[in-house]
């Protein structure tokens, strides 16, 4: 009713409980709780790496 309403959605929300979920179970046998945190937090992050395998022009690429 309030979707309707208010024209709010929780697909985002849900969206990121989804990744994290899934980076939970990518962790499993993680020997640091800080080492599943960190790469939660850099999942969830719009931070871009550059990867030594790729050409430098899609370090740049948005």
């Amino acid at each position: 009713m309030n979707t309707l309403k208010h024209g709010l959605s929780k697909a985002p929300v849900e969206a990121m409980n989804n990744k994290i979920k899934f980076i939970f179970r990518k962790a499993y046998g993680f020997r640091n709780l800080n080492n599943m945190i960190d790469m939660i937090m850099l999942g969830c992050s719009n931070l871009k790496l550059h990867l030594s395998n790729r050409p430098f022009e899609d370090f740049y690429l948005v």
